[in-house]
């Protein structure tokens, strides 16, 4: 008889230890999701806090014609690709662009230029902008809009958290579209020394 009690009392031991293990790993298992779906939580605040929102902005005037990315977000925006295109064509640098613009005959007019860099990596900060380009003349609307309707913009950019999104000039909605990554080494992507070759001019004797 004995010996048949401490067998059912070792039984009951090990069911007891067996009950504790699945409870322990039960609560593990709560814990680990627990803190994975804490950890998700705080990421999206997070990616919520520094979400930049860069769209492009065009400004047609008589005498002026601008465009813009401007952020409109909470965060900065790293600017990593930039294309411009007219007629579907790939315009390498800003020289080319403004040629494919101006109707023939009229490169001699006077035209005030304003332009920024905007190589990889240009950051624009919350509430700020950047000028692509700001071109000033008499009429310019007339000279350049029939050509300018065929010309569009895209800008890739991330945020610090390297999401990254799409943003184009030339379609509907004006809402950027999320992609996986920007193409850092796109061989559409605009010359940034383009921008300074345009605008050298002989430098001033003294």
């Amino acid at each position: 008889m004995s010996d048949e009690g401490e067998q059912r009392g070792l039984v009951r031991a090990v069911r007891y230890d067996l009950v504790i293990a699945v409870c322990a790993l039960l609560v593990s298992t709560l814990a680990t999701g627990a803190s994975i779906w804490q950890t998700r939580v705080v990421q999206k605040q997070l990616s919520a806090q520094v979400w930049p929102y860069v769209i492009v902005v065009e400004t047609f005037s008589e005498n002026e014609i601008k465009v813009e990315l401007e952020n409109y977000g909470l965060g900065p925006a790293v600017l990593r690709d930039v294309v411009l295109t007219n007629n579907g064509s790939v315009a390498h640098t800003m020289r080319g662009f403004l040629r494919s613009l101006l109707p023939k005959g009229t490169h001699s007019m006077h035209l005030g230029m304003t332009f920024q860099d905007v190589s990889p990596g240009t950051a624009i900060r919350p509430g700020d902008g950047v000028v692509l380009l700001d071109l000033t003349a008499p009429g310019i609307r007339d000279i350049i809009g029939p050509q300018a309707v065929h010309a569009a913009l895209r800008a890739c950019y991330c945020s610090i958290l390297e999401q990254c999104w799409v943003t184009t000039s030339s379609q509907q909605s004006s809402a950027p579209q999320e992609v996986a990554s920007c193409n850092d080494h796109d061989p559409d992507q605009l010359a940034p020394t383009a921008y300074n070759d345009f605008a050298k001019k002989p430098a001033p004797r003294r």
